[in-house]
């Protein structure tokens, strides 16, 4: 019973520590991949420590972009770790104010004291099935949910993995992904920010 009892304990410290090295090592992959898009791209790169995630701030594709890991908000991924969060403020002011996001973050739409839903008048294009809103006026954002606008937002909110929301008030408007993905790979975050900041561009009131 002794053995089998030693074994076991063999077996669970084995898996602890392969997967903390794994963790470090994925770490390690992000730390330096987000440094090279930021020297490539003309980004700020810091890092608070040694073991955490680091962030990117500064202009990308001409659109004001913050990059950091943090928990999310979306209901989807409330209870699990960390994310990679995008944050891109966009240039204008949407005519009202509310929230539109995928709907992992329905809970979080549901917290304001909004209570208009925008529905797309017969014959317009539609938001997807799977994006929720909530608006202070849904005839003032009808002026600002163009065809574009909404095809835009129908293909930046149904990223796999990658919920995201846009939320408009009377000073700023802002898109937030939050992302699984780790990003340790250069290309990859650098075709994700392209990909995004050119939709936030269409998004923009």
């Amino acid at each position: 019973m002794l053995n089998i009892w030693f074994v076991l304990w063999v077996f669970v410290a084995t898996f602890i520590f392969a997967t903390s090295v794994w963790s470090y090592f994925i770490l390690f992959k992000q730390r330096r991949s987000w440094e090279i898009v930021s020297e490539k791209c003309h980004l700020k790169y810091s890092s608070t420590a040694i073991l955490k995630s680091p962030a990117l701030t500064g202009v990308f594709n001409g659109i004001d972009i913050d990059i950091f890991a943090d928990k999310p908000i979306s209901g989807k991924f409330r209870d699990g770790g960390s994310r990679t969060i995008f944050q891109l403020t966009l240039k204008g002011i949407v005519p009202t104010q509310g929230m539109i996001g995928s709907m992992a973050f329905k809970n979080f739409i549901d917290g304001v004291s909004l209570t208009e839903k925008y529905v797309a008048e017969d014959g317009k294009t539609t938001l997807a099935p799977d994006i929720y809103n909530k608006v202070r006026s849904k005839d003032l954002i009808s002026s600002y949910l163009t065809k574009e606008r909404i095809v835009a937002l129908n293909a930046v909110m149904t990223i796999k993995n990658s919920p995201a929301i846009l939320i408009f008030s009377q000073d700023e408007t802002l898109l937030r992904i939050e992302s699984a993905d780790p990003f340790d790979d250069p290309v990859r975050l650098e075709k994700f920010l392209t990909k995004a900041t050119e939709a936030a561009k269409l998004i923009s009131p």
